[in-house]
């Protein structure tokens, strides 16, 4: 899949050099750091570049300290990948990814980049010292969020470097609820001058996107053609077709937000828990209760 990609795999601490691929599979080729990311495509980087207008904008990927605790079974799924310095017992990184990040920093400015991304899947950061963020009044389709939501933290939130500037930090919900929209002008170094006040979340709704094409000038907003093409194509896959299949319905929302099944009973995780309780009732297997389980996983009826 990476070997036909027509873009890069961004990851500034992760080592691809020991990775075991099974009998024929395409070799993991490892491309140029901060080069082109266009002439990376189907290749391993630690970060590279993309032109938009007449700017050079870079992106660093970074791979979360969780990640090995959140792939099942890493030593056989991706046998051979590891951090960068390797992980502890706990699959925890030996190194921190900052030097490792910064250092990528320094190649990209070095080529003429002075903006740049760091591209992180922060669940820690967004869930821990932020939460979703959002502006607290809308604009158009700008912060107009969903009923029920609201922001926890700005969009964006601010930071401070450790040369004192500013570094804004964005996240969006999961399952593509929200489309993020952040709107920036640097100066000729790079450094953040403004954030233009339209920046803010935007929410897949019939509502936000009605509001986005208005903004547009358009009468309707339709899905991009190659997109809607690739998901149609893998939609045939027979990989998907023996994957995904109809196993019944229900006239209720289940909810499956990650904030809530996470941490109290839900719908979805009720459904989830009920199906295997009269074979474990009916071997005499031991069933946990709560508090000994996360309240989503405890065994009732599913609702209706």
């Amino acid at each position: 899949m990476l070997d036909a990609a027509e873009y890069p795999f961004i990851a500034a601490n992760l080592d691809f050099s020991q990775v075991q691929l099974e009998e024929g599979a395409p070799a993991i080729r490892i491309g140029r750091d901060a080069g082109r990311c266009d002439l990376n495509g189907g290749k391993v980087v630690k970060s590279c570049w993309v032109r938009i207008g007449t700017e050079r904008v870079g992106l660093i990927g970074r791979a979360p300290a969780d990640f090995f605790n959140v792939i099942e079974n890493p030593a056989n799924t991706i046998p051979g990948l590891d951090f960068v310095g390797g992980r502890d017992e706990a699959n925890q990184p030996r190194v921190s990814a900052l030097e490792q990040v910064l250092e990528q920093v320094d190649a990209l400015e070095r080529r003429g980049v002075h903006r740049i991304l760091l591209v992180d899947h922060a669940q820690d950061f967004a869930a821990g010292s932020t939460g979703f963020m959002a502006q607290s009044v809308a604009e158009g389709p700008f912060n107009l969020l969903r009923p029920g939501d609201s922001a926890e933290a700005d969009y964006p939130t601010r930071r401070v470097d450790s040369e004192g500037q500013t570094v804004l930090v964005v996240n969006s919900d999961q399952l593509y609820r929200y489309v993020g929209n952040l709107i920036v002008r640097f100066d000729r170094d790079g450094h953040i001058q403004d954030v233009d006040e339209r920046s803010g979340p935007v929410a897949t709704t019939a509502e936000g996107v009605s509001a986005l094409a208005a903004v547009l000038n358009l009468d309707t907003l339709e899905p991009d053609a190659k997109v809607a093409e690739v998901f149609a194509a893998l939609k045939q896959t027979q990989l998907i077709q023996d994957a995904f299949f109809v196993v019944g319905s229900t006239d209720y929302p289940l909810n499956g937000q990650r904030a809530d099944v996470r941490s109290r009973e839900t719908n979805l995780g009720n459904l989830a828990a009920a199906p295997p309780l009269p074979t474990a009732v009916s071997r005499r297997l031991p069933v946990c209760s709560w508090p000994s389980t996360p309240a989503s996983s405890r065994s009732r009826p599913p609702p209706r």
